[in-house]
């Protein structure tokens, strides 16, 4: 009997620990649960946060290159002269938004006509390009370099 009521006596101990060691881990369980979610809320939390910061930065962007959109020429028509083949030619060069609207040619005294009439084809090139950075025309290179070398002078005086 010793050993029957030595495990009657030890009875309510062992039994106590099992409710003590199932609620421990009823409360691990819940730890566990909510360390989860947590997590979870945090990784949804970092997720918003990178979508945020995404967005800045494209808004930063946007902001920059707006901002970086500076005119290289100010709006308006202006004239300047060069040397061509028989003397100075004058042109008219409008400009609006950084754009080449129109080249006109105000003066070409001393040119002759027959290269000259050649020479003006180097404004349709400059319109197109929308830049100085074009050849010269063959058989009047000296009258289109004057002109050529005439619009830039304008551009110079429009710029920025």
């Amino acid at each position: 009997m010793t050993g029957k009521r030595q495990w009657m006596l030890r009875l309510p101990g062992v039994i106590l620990l099992i409710v003590f060691l199932a609620a421990y881990q009823t409360k691990a369980l819940a730890w566990q649960k909510q360390l989860e979610d947590n997590r979870a809320a945090i990784a949804e939390v970092e997720r918003e946060n990178a979508e945020i910061r995404a967005m800045q930065t494209q808004a930063s962007q946007a902001q920059e290159a707006t901002a970086s959109v500076s005119h290289r020429y100010t709006d308006g028509s202006y004239t300047a002269s060069a040397m061509g083949f028989g003397g100075p030619i004058e042109v008219c060069v409008t400009l609006s938004q950084d754009q080449i609207l129109e080249i006109r040619v105000l003066k070409h005294d001393g040119e002759d006509s027959v290269y000259f009439e050649e020479a003006v084809k180097i404004l349709e090139r400059i319109l197109q390009a929308q830049s100085t950075d074009v050849d010269t025309i063959a058989g009047a290179t000296f009258s289109s370099t004057g002109i050529l070398e005439a619009v830039r002078a304008a551009l110079l005086q429009a710029e920025v």
